[in-house]
């Protein structure tokens, strides 16, 4: 027969083990509920590939090349919007 102190130990490390299920699985249904799903537009798509057959490698490169682009291109949207 097990001692209260021991049976304490155990309970509480049930506990614990409960706890980080729960944690993981609450992990997990957040994940699953996002809704930002970024994409690369074909444009970007296009521009990276030749980049890419020129030389410029590196995925952090990368997503700062496309971040930069998206931007000059957002820019020049909105200019061209101000002059019509």
């Amino acid at each position: 027969m097990e001692s209260l102190p021991d049976k304490l130990i155990h309970t509480g490390e049930d506990l614990k083990e409960r706890l980080e299920r729960a944690r993981q699985i609450k992990e997990i249904q957040e994940l699953e509920e996002c809704n930002f799903k970024p994409e690369i537009n074909i444009i970007s798509q296009k521009i990276d590939n030749e980049k890419a057959r020129m030389g410029m490698n590196g995925e952090w490169d990368r997503n700062i090349r496309l971040y930069e682009e998206a931007k000059i291109r957002t820019e020049i949207h909105k200019s061209q919007s101000r002059i019509l």
